[in-house]
């Protein structure tokens, strides 16, 4: 029966949710919460649960299989309609339970109690205990249950609390960091500040050391409940509010800390206005000056009053357990015990606890509490486990211990009971037996007697010996065995025997010998002899008992069969594994197994390498020969372990790794090597382009980085050359210095390619018309490649359009001709076809990464040379080329792939050698027709006069000197004046200086100190009117819009011009 939905569910559900505590993973405090609700009720399952609307989830449990389950199945969710303690004795009797899964299924819940989780007056979940058996609590028990569940809240409300403390530290922190920010943002910390502080009920206050004034939050003044308007806090005012019996102890902390730069922290109590006492926990830091003495102290106060009562309340059902209750540490000493302990061994609770447990045990249980100890820090809860502690009075009393661990918070929570009286009474039966016991066990022989008396003998309780119960599998504490319960462990197969064989003495007398098998608990199945006589009465006849023993055979059964299914098992492994099996005797140098997969892999016959083992090794690739002919010091030594290649009869090579292990004789001597040869071929192929794959990306950063500083260099060249060249009269001057720039420009170009293959795809991305791109390569084809190459291009109808940067696809379509052409020295034809494709996710040599949905798919085909496939496999690797020295970069391909791969696309390759090659770029598609490359900027338009300045002082931002000089000579050659700045420090520093002055800020992006971006930000706090100017020789779309969303009114990619430089200056100064 599902339980009514509250009508205050929303409300429940905000109050839940501002805990922020579902689904997190930390428990801590809780699991001690949890162990200690059931062993107070005495039962085996506890939960802290959450209902969260949908479902139930579990903070903490205990022996409870299900982390979270649908609400609707919970229990807990009654106790939301009925908003108090749930208490189902037989949940079997109860029409709300009886069907519920919990209770029908594997869990078998019988009883349940459950105590409400209660925040702000609203029902979040429950601190439940449950069992699967009805039961009944007491009165102490159900208290005891509502008063954990209050603890529970206390704790949950310390982890939001704690949480608040801290978000009110890191703000507290960051003020006192950052007071150079402006208002609106020291606004913004103030309420961030005070909104934690409200949330988490935590104040904040800050001492002048040298005035010890002290200034408080509005939430310091409520946990005081000061009035703001009328009390001036200082600190021996604060002091005066503190407890007269904490007073001393606060105020000798607080001196403390100003010699310490650390966190501080302590707790204490306050006196309020009417005689009230509150608990408040401070944490502070001292912040000292240039000399080191201490300037003031920010701190943080924190109301725990709640917490302290809650706590209060906790310990005193601790300390009022009759059992004993204690708390300790993985590493093996108490930490809290409750005055049971005292009661049971004399000691105190500061002795207990002052020394490890390990002092206080018996010798003879050292090496057992030490497993058991390693037994629950791996997080198993233990039950019954006994050993002996020592009394102040130097007696031994036996205690069995129920122990929780709560491995997250590296402490376990146990409950001991004095067992010496019991164990002195088992101790006197158990003398009686040992020798009976000690005698069985050594043969595996167990005696059993069974009551014939009763009307029902299936139901007589039978006596069965310790070594009864070990052949049985059910351990020396099973619980009673009936005679049926014996028959349902003897194989099914041999009841019949057994029963007939039991029946006939029962009749006639004598004894029967009988072998049977029997399924023990665990499963396994035993193989018995059994030996049983009857005793008859003697007046009557009538049948008594009957005695028997049962001699476990097992192992002799099985050794039997072992050694006959020995060889049949090793060769049927040997056969069928996947790795060539050996084995070679050292001492004669023969090969006396190799199994068949020798065959598969070596690709040779079995028979060949039995009569001539040679044969293995003319197989080894012969560079490797060596180095395994070295290695056969393994005849010898037993030790063998290679890594070599092999040539198959058809010419394929394969990668073989062999291992061998060494077989000793009853001597100790190898006499035997037993080795096994693996085919490590795919392996070592994925190992290659993993490597393949790391050279790249270290390329591509490598390539990143020089590509940077060669715009660096190639900027003052570009820049100079313009400068120059008004002032060459001659011809040949002038020459020079058009084959200088050409050179440059060259240069740049390659600089371009560089950070395309680095960076991939960057630049401003929109729906390329394919049709259109195709088109702009066609006619650069026609116009320049050699009349003896004739262009095809092919294009299927309504192309769909791709996202991305015209100019890079372009680049990629124009890099793949050049190469088509460079394929065909003697002419040929280049075809270029566009299509759409719909790819359905399959992975081919089509679609190698196998793609799906709509692409469009360009293909650059050549009727040239063609590639052998052992070349197919670097031509994408950056600076790889096969042309002739000075004829090629090497980056055209490594370009096209990262371009490619930027917009999300691949490239496949198929060739044949005097046929041709035929590259395929397939793009995802964006729209459903043709779509619009991004128009490119408008062009300066050349030839026309540069612009000049009218003694506008510009502020140059670069740490390259060269960069600078040239700019400045540039700049001052046309009507500007220059002020230069190394960095961006030094640039701020200059502008607050000749701020008035400066019209424009020219800087550089990666710069030491402070780079550009930092620049930016900080001189439009300065200025906000100020223009700036961004010029690196770093590329992307993403680099250009966070310098234009910083306040830049340009960016301009290195190399520049000086055209380019004097244009921008005078669209920006004429804004």
């Amino acid at each position: 029966m599902t339980a009514p939905q509250p009508p205050n569910e929303s409300r429940r559900l905000e109050v839940l949710r501002a805990y922020d505590i579902l689904d997190s993973g930390e428990t801590g405090a809780l699991d001690e919460i949890t162990a200690l609700a059931a062993q107070v009720c005495g039962v085996p399952v506890a939960l802290i649960t959450l209902l969260d609307g949908s479902r139930q989830w579990c903070k903490s449990r205990i022996n409870f299989a299900c982390g979270e389950m649908p609400q609707e199945e919970s229990f807990c969710t009654h106790v939301l309609a009925g908003g108090g303690l749930l208490v189902v004795p037989d949940a079997l009797a109860d029409p709300r339970f009886r069907d519920n899964p919990l209770v029908t299924g594997e869990e078998g819940i019988r009883f349940y109690a459950g105590a409400p989780l209660v925040a702000s007056g609203e029902i979040l979940g429950t601190l439940c205990v449950m069992d699967r058996v009805p039961r009944e609590l007491d009165p102490p028990a159900l208290l005891a249950l509502e008063v954990l569940s209050r603890q529970v809240m206390t704790q949950i409300q310390s982890r939001h609390d704690l949480r608040a403390l801290k978000l009110t530290e890191a703000a507290l922190l960051r003020m006192l960091d950052e007071r150079e920010l402006g208002e609106d943002q020291q606004r913004c910390l103030v309420e961030k500040l005070t909104m934690a502080q409200e949330v988490g009920k935590v104040g904040s206050w800050e001492t002048d050391v040298a005035s010890l004034q002290v200034e408080w939050s509005a939430q310091t003044h409520r946990i005081f409940e000061t009035d703001p308007d009328s009390f001036f806090p200082t600190h021996p005012a604060f002091l005066e509010l503190v407890h007269p019996e904490d007073r001393e102890a606060v105020a000798e902390s607080f001196i403390a800390s100003l010699d310490r730069t650390e966190p501080n922290f302590i707790q204490h109590r306050i006196i309020m206005p009417d005689g009230r006492v509150k608990h408040v926990e401070e944490h502070w830091r001292t912040f000292h000056g240039k000399d080191g003495r201490a300037v003031r102290v920010l701190g943080t106060c924190q109301d725990i009053t709640g917490r302290k009562h809650a706590e209060d309340e906790r310990d005193r059902l601790f300390n009022l357990s009759l059992d004993m209750l204690c708390v300790a540490n993985f590493k093996g000493r108490l930490e809290q015990v409750n005055p049971a302990w005292t009661e049971c061994l004399g000691w105190t609770a500061e002795e207990l606890t002052s020394r490890q447990m390990s002092d206080f045990i018996h010798p003879d249980d050292h090496e057992a509490t030490v497993k058991t100890r390693a037994f629950i820090v791996a997080g198993n809860p233990v039950r019954g486990f006994e050993n002996r502690y020592r009394c102040k009075d130097g007696t031994y009393r036996w205690l069995s211990w129920s122990v929780h661990p709560m491995k997250g918070a590296g402490r376990v929570f146990s409950v001991a009971r004095d067992i010496t009286e019991r164990k002195a009474a088992d101790e006197a039966l158990r003398a009686s037996e040992a020798m009976m016991a000690t005698a069985q066990s050594l043969a595996h022989f167990g005696s059993w007697e069974w009551d014939l008396t009763l009307p029902d003998r299936e139901e007589a309780i039978l006596r069965w010996s310790d070594e009864m119960f070990r052949i049985m599998g059910l351990g020396e504490n099973a619980a009673e065995i009936r005679h049926r319960d014996f028959l349902d462990l003897v194989h099914v197969d041999d009841r019949d025997a057994l029963a007939l064989a039991a029946g006939r003495i029962v009749r006639e007398g004598g004894e029967y010998t009988i072998i049977y098998r029997v399924i023990r608990a665990d499963g396994e199945e035993r193989i018995v002899h059994e030996i049983a006589r009857v005793f008859f009465h003697e007046q009557t006849g009538a049948p008594l008992r009957m005695v028997g023993t049962t001699h476990d055979i097992t192992e002799k059964r099985r050794t039997e069969q072992t050694l006959q299914e020995s060889e049949s098992r090793f060769r049927e492994l040997a056969e069928n594994i996947s790795e060539v099996f050996w084995i070679r005797d050292t001492r004669e140098g023969t090969l006396l197994y190799v199994s068949p997969s020798y065959e598969r892999v070596w690709g040779l016959s079995c028979e060949m390498l039995y009569r001539s083992q040679q044969s293995w090794m003319d197989s080894i690739h012969p560079e490797d020969q060596g180095r395994v002919r070295s290695a056969a010091v393994w005849i010898a030594g037993g030790h063998y372990d290679q890594i070599y290649r092999i040539i198959r009869p058809d010419g394929t090579i394969r990668w073989i790794h062999d291992r061998a292990y060494p077989v000793h004789d009853e001597k100790g001597e190898v006499h035997q090597l037993v080795g096994t040869a693996e085919d490590i071929t795919e392996r070592k192929n994925l190992e290659q382009q993993f490597l393949r794959a790391q050279r790249m990306d270290s390329i591509g950063s490598l390539a990143a980085g020089i590509a940077h500083d060669l715009n660096n260099v190639l900027a003052p060249i570009l820049m100079s050359i313009e400068m120059l060249r008004p002032r060459l009269a001659d011809v040949r001057s002038r020459e020079i210095i058009e084959l200088i720039g050409s050179s440059a420009r060259r240069g740049t170009d390659m600089v371009s390619r560089v950070l395309s293959f680095a960076r991939g795809l960057e630049g401003n991305r929109a729906p390329v018309a394919i049709d259109r791109l195709v088109d702009d390569v066609a006619r650069i084809v026609g116009e320049t490649f050699p009349r003896d190459i004739r262009l095809v291009t092919e294009l299927g109808p309504d192309l769909l359009s791709p996202e991305g940067d015209m100019t890079q696809l372009h680049q990629v379509i124009l890099n793949l001709s050049v190469n088509a052409r460079d394929a065909m020295p003697h002419g040929g034809i280049i075809r270029l076809r566009a299509a759409n494709v719909d790819l359905d996710g399959v992975a081919s040599p089509e679609n190698p990464v196998g793609a799906t949905g709509p692409h469009v798919r360009i293909r650059v085909e050549d009727t040239g040379c063609g590639m052998p496939a052992e070349l197919m496999e670097k031509i994408f690797d950056p600076f790889f080329t096969t042309k002739e020295a000075g004829k090629g970069t090497g980056l055209g391909l490594s370009s096209v792939l990262a371009i490619v791969k930027g917009h999300g696309g691949f490239v496949s390759v198929s060739s044949e050698r005097d046929v041709g090659s035929c590259f395929s770029i397939h793009l995802p598609a964006v729209s459903s027709g043709p779509g619009a490359a991004a128009a490119p900027a408008a062009a300066i338009p050349s030839g026309l006069p540069l612009p000049h300045g009218s003694g506008q002082v510009v502020l140059v931002v670069d740490d390259e000197p060269a960069v600078c000089e040239i700019t400045r000579r540039i700049l001052e050659a046309h009507g500007y004046g220059v002020i230069v700045a190394q960095d961006g420090t030094e640039a701020v520093s200059t502008y607050i200086a000749n701020g008035q002055r400066i019209s424009l800020v020219l800087t550089d992006m990666n710069m030491p100190h402070m780079d550009g971006i930092s620049l930016i930000r900080v001189l439009r706090k300065l200025d906000p009117r100020v223009r700036v100017i961004v010029a690196s020789g770093i590329r992307g779309a993403d680099l250009q819009g966070r310098v234009r969303v910083a306040g830049a009114f340009d960016f301009l990619s290195k190399p520049i011009t000086a055209e380019t430089l004097l244009h921008a200056l005078h669209k920006a100064l004429a804004r």
